[in-house]
């Protein structure tokens, strides 16, 4: 049940080196604010290189589109960085919030709740302690030790936004690089060779970036579309070894459109804002149940 911290480690694009950087900062109080404060020099120096680098030349050569152009790059970026401030702020949801809300509680089956002994509360179906953090948390998916704390029931949600702003930001960006080398080579705006050799390297670096990016996107949508996190995803060759293991690997899944639901809430525009998802009580047990339960009580 511990091992929220090693999967996160996987997850978050953390190897050995950036796990061990992780437990000497932690010792020192220090990890949380130096991650938080990493992610926003990236954002900051991503976004302060793919202005500089094309606004001059948008703005000469094309101005009306060139600076819708250069207005996207912005608000993606302001986004993005508003999004990972609300990501920081937002708790995963802890086992303890179950057994104080009595709301929710009324909608978890007691047969479906059980008692971690290393933080001394009520552990529901799902539930997983992390090594990290040293609490249970609901619907555990993992530890990221970039936002850092554990991404759960509650910041699931903006965990997957943050990573859809940053492949937005990155192909604004790209783009916005790819127009000036267009403009260059159409004779409309003529750059220096070491200039062009730069809007290169960034180009392949931003879309480096954006399809790796895209891909752990894709995977987190995925998860959410079969209703599995992380952690029950690496469990799953385990669990199909056993009997029943394939019907056991998809009892949480309630359907493609409740599993999105019980991540970003009911369906709105709200699913593209970076604000907690609203999610109800019934949203809140169908994260904890399975799906054979759902049945019977139908």
């Amino acid at each position: 049940q511990g091992c929220g911290g090693r999967v996160g480690s996987m997850q978050s694009g953390g190897g050995g080196g950036a796990a061990l950087l992780w437990r000497c900062l932690a010792r020192y109080n220090v990890a949380r604010p130096a991650a938080t404060l990493l992610v926003v020099c990236l954002i900051l120096i991503t976004a302060f290189v793919a202005t500089c680098f094309t606004a001059k030349e948008l703005l000469t050569a094309a101005p009306l589109c060139g600076g819708l152009l250069l207005l996207c790059v912005e608000v993606a970026y302001i986004t993005l960085a508003y999004t990972y401030y609300a990501l920081c702020r937002c708790s995963p949801g802890y086992s303890t919030d179950v057994a104080d809300d009595p709301e929710v509680a009324l909608v978890v089956p007691p047969s479906r709740v059980t008692f971690c002994h290393l933080c001394n509360t009520v552990k529901p179906l799902r539930a997983h302690h992390c090594s990290t953090c040293d609490r249970c948390v609901l619907a555990m998916d993992h530890h990221c030790i970039w936002v850092p704390q554990c991404i759960g029931k509650n910041n699931k949600k903006l965990f997957v936004l943050f990573l859809f702003y940053i492949v937005v930001a990155g192909t604004v960006s790209a783009l916005a690089m790819a127009t000036c080398l267009c403009l260059h080579f159409q004779g409309l705006y003529v750059l220096e060779p070491v200039r062009v050799g730069s809007l290169w390297i960034l180009l392949a670096g931003y879309l480096g970036d954006t399809c790796g990016f895209l891909c752990f996107f894709m995977f987190n949508v995925g998860l959410i579309a079969n209703n599995l996190t992380t952690l029950e995803f690496f469990a799953l060759p385990k669990t199909l070894s056993h009997p029943f293991g394939k019907l056991q690997s998809r009892r949480f899944d309630h359907g493609l459109l409740h599993n999105f639901c019980d991540v970003f809430g009911c369906p709105s525009v709200r699913w593209l804002l970076p604000t907690p998802a609203v999610l109800s009580p019934q949203r809140t047990h169908n994260s904890f149940t399975a799906r054979e339960e759902g049945r019977e009580r139908q």
